[in-house]
């Protein structure tokens, strides 16, 4: 894995550790100036919106990356990125004004609202975020969205005051999405020139990229939907429960998953060039390297959940620690399923294998969340949730069978879910007894931590001593540089 591989990855970890933690920053102070009102109108307006964006892109921003990965000669390059981004605009002024047209005729309580939240609509035509993803170029992606997100969680702080501020609010969202999109926009004319649309090639991308628009709007309904059913089937206290038990394995899943983006160009030119030796090896360390990372989190997380909730979210959320516990396998499932979609199934152009998986998730969240909802609340939520991701990242398993031995995981596996067990054991056995706490939170936290890694340099496996190895040869570098400096 070389360098610029590696920064990528590291890039969109960290970009999408921001993307958790802002919110989870801003969301206290926002429910305490905005009404709960005008949070739930938020909420609902942007839900629609996202729906017309996803609109717009009409399958580009994930179908784009890996046509613009697979071409290697600048000008080609530059027709096919004139092409792609002549379809995401035109179907983005038709999201645009349709949603314009719905906000009219159906959301009059709210016309203002949604008029300024449908500015994030036609922004989204200099959305072109998929160009840099496939040159390999993530640090401006990562670097334009930073620049986001940091903007508005100070503006949010430096503005918000009170119920007043609610339009400003919505505003400044669509504010600081401009600034992003001009900036990386103004970052093209570095790697494309005059445009050049060839009419052939939009019609050819135009019946292609559809199929990536399904998918999109199927994960829109496991990972939306399932809020609103719980809601009117149990109450908005289960809901609370069940949004908060996932906020911490989401970030770890983020930070996880973000390998899948970064190695989507790399695998993609590696498959269509029929380097399979070179695929096979990349594959097998980014698997070991999610299986490692993904197990050790979801560990601690099982490790800490008791002794965490009570001073984090208050004892009166003490009944989300079990949940806490439950939900984060998903840590594992949601990562590798994410790596098998972007370094196997789209690199081949499985396009349908990937649009099957998402809508069989879909049609399963709604039947499972209506049958178990009522009765178990949150708790059916979460069994449906666990149920929907592991069934997602088996059939992609299955289907990709044939383009790599998966057999050659399962002793890496085995190393790491024992690793986590006995861990789990041994924090049973000598933290039990600690009061919930800050401090006694991180006790456990290292507990697990030094028996986890300490079993598997035990077994000796060979990723982990291979970054041990690493870390001995960076020390005695530095001891060497530190010597020659005096």
């Amino acid at each position: 894995m070389d360098n610029k591989l590696k920064k990528n990855i590291i890039y969109n970890a960290l970009y999408q550790a921001l993307v958790i933690l802002l919110p989870i920053l801003t969301m206290p102070y926002l429910v305490r100036t905005l009404s709960k009102e005008q949070i739930g109108i938020n909420s609902y307006s942007l839900s629609v919106v996202q729906i017309f964006i996803v609109i717009s892109f009409w399958g580009i921003n994930n179908y784009a990356s890996r046509e613009i990965a697979s071409q290697k000669d600048n000008g080609k390059m530059n027709e096919e990125f004139w092409s792609l981004w002549t379809i995401q605009i035109i179907f983005t002024i038709f999201s645009f004004v349709t949603l314009n047209l719905f906000n009219i005729y159906f959301f009059k309580d709210n016309k203002i609202i949604f008029f300024i939240q449908s500015f994030l609509v036609l922004i989204n035509m200099i959305e072109v975020s998929w160009f840099f993803i496939g040159i390999e170029e993530l640090k401006l992606v990562v670097v334009r969205n930073t620049v986001i997100k940091l903007l508005m969680t100070s503006s949010i702080f430096i503005f918000i005051k009170d119920t007043n501020d609610f339009y400003l609010y919505i505003l400044i969202n669509v504010i600081t999405s401009l600034v992003g999109n001009i900036v990386l926009v103004n970052s093209l004319k570095q790697y494309v020139s005059t445009p050049n649309v060839n009419k052939e090639r939009v019609r050819y991308h135009l019946s292609k990229s559809w199929k990536f628009l399904i998918p999109q709007f199927s994960i829109l309904i496991y990972t939306s939907l399932d809020k609103v059913i719980l809601g009117n089937l149990a109450n908005m206290t289960e809901v609370a429960y069940y949004d908060q038990s996932q906020k911490i394995i989401r970030i770890a899943v983020s930070l996880v998953s973000s390998v899948g983006v970064a190695l989507l160009p790399r695998m993609t030119y590696l498959a269509q060039n029929n380097k399979k030796e070179e695929f096979d090896n990349l594959l097998t360390k980014s698997l070991n390297n999610v299986l490692l990372v993904s197990i050790y989190i979801v560990t601690v997380i099982i490790c800490v959940s008791p002794n965490f909730v009570d001073w984090f979210f208050s004892k009166e959320y003490r009944n989300m620690a079990l949940l806490m516990q439950i939900v984060s396998p998903i840590g594992v499932f949601i990562p590798i399923a994410t790596i098998l979609w972007n370094t196997v199934l789209i690199p081949n152009k499985l396009d349908n294998i990937a649009i099957k998986s998402a809508i069989y998730c879909a049609i399963m969240s709604v039947i499972l969340n209506t049958l178990l909802d009522k009765n178990l609340g949150a708790l059916g939520a979460i069994i449906t949730l666990l149920i929907v991701e592991f069934y997602g990242m088996s059939y992609r398993i299955y289907h990709s069978r044939k383009y790599y031995n998966f057999k050659i995981l399962i002793p890496s596996l085995c190393k790491y879910l024992g690793a986590g067990i006995f861990s789990y054991i041994c924090v049973i056995l000598f933290t039990g007894f600690m009061k919930s706490s800050i401090i006694s939170t991180v006790i456990i936290g290292i507990i697990s931590t030094i028996v986890y890694f300490l079993i598997l340099i035990a077994m000796k496996d060979k990723l982990l001593l291979s970054y041990l190895e690493k870390v001995k040869m960076r020390l005695k570098r530095g001891e060497l540089n530190d010597k020659k400096i005096i």
